[in-house]
């Protein structure tokens, strides 16, 4: 199935309605089972972080992240910031006469490369494998009416990630001293994500019965792969997984999910929920 958002999230949030359905058709639970389906998902976190704050306290959780036939329990930290660069505008007759905040952006975003480049020079063991585990992106760049006038503002929006071990608040740190290093005027703001790494047990007990039942349906084990992205996992503590459905181009034109993976996927969590609460 083709579509924005068919992969990440829809096609996650109906395997685990299906699961849930299959697991009760198949009688009572031996224990308590908990669904949610949550605003902001990843965005700010605050539909997840409410949720568990309100409770009620779980043993274990999966969420079904796109995982393509494997599992995420290793996932970098994310920060948003916002750069504002300003000067006074003026007729393009007159461009030479002071700076440009649109060009003004281009030395910051090559510092916020350089910083990209030095978090990458020693990555952490966990996500030692992927190429640039730390990415920079620049999102956004807003500026400027017409040719014919200077801009007065430009706005730079960035993503950065960084290692699992560092603070937001460190990663917040060091992103403002590489902008205000290449332009001291500029204004930095952090807004959205504020999110710390996560790093959870591949040989824990929960995670292992989750490998048992994909073995069962799908054949071979789920292989744990780090991410250069985040999940509402690094809300939980203890036992927790994401496992979800196969698809591509998540974010982006022709998102797709295999449909197929949806229901095998649900056929793993049915197994999971009824062995887990057994168990």
């Amino acid at each position: 199935m083709y579509g924005r958002g068919s992969c990440d999230m829809k096609g996650g949030v109906a395997a685990m309605l299906l699961g849930v359905e299959a697991a009760l058709a198949a009688g009572p639970l031996p224990g308590r089972l908990v669904y949610q389906s949550v605003i902001e998902e990843e965005c700010g976190g605050n539909g997840a972080l409410a949720a568990v704050l309100a409770g009620p306290p779980a043993d274990a959780a999966l969420i079904a992240e796109p995982t393509n036939g494997g599992m995420d329990l290793v996932a970098v930290g994310v920060i948003w910031a916002r750069i504002t660069l300003e000067a006074d505008s003026r007729h393009a007759s007159n461009a030479d006469r002071g700076s440009n905040p649109i060009e003004a952006a281009y030395p910051v975003i090559e510092a916020l490369h350089g910083l990209e480049e030095e978090l990458n020079a020693d990555p952490e063991p966990e996500v030692a494998e992927l190429e640039q585990p730390y990415l920079l992106n620049v999102g956004a760049l807003h500026a400027g009416d017409w040719p014919s006038m200077t801009p007065g503002r430009s706005t730079l929006d960035v993503r950065l990630g960084f290692p699992i071990r560092l603070e937001p608040s460190e990663a917040q740190g060091r992103l403002a001293q590489a902008v205000h290093a290449a332009d001291p005027a500029a204004q930095v703001e952090f807004r959205g994500f504020r999110a710390r790494g996560y790093s959870f047990d591949p040989e824990s007990p929960f995670v292992r019965m989750l490998s048992d039942c994909h073995e069962e349906v799908r054949g071979g084990r789920p292989r744990p792969d780090p991410s250069r992205a985040t999940t509402d996992l690094r809300f939980f503590e203890g036992y927790a997984v994401c496992y979800g459905p196969t698809g591509e181009n998540l974010h982006g034109v022709d998102e797709w999910v295999d449909l197929e993976s949806v229901a095998k996927v649900a056929t793993v969590i049915a197994l999971l929920i009824r062995r887990w609460g057994e168990a």
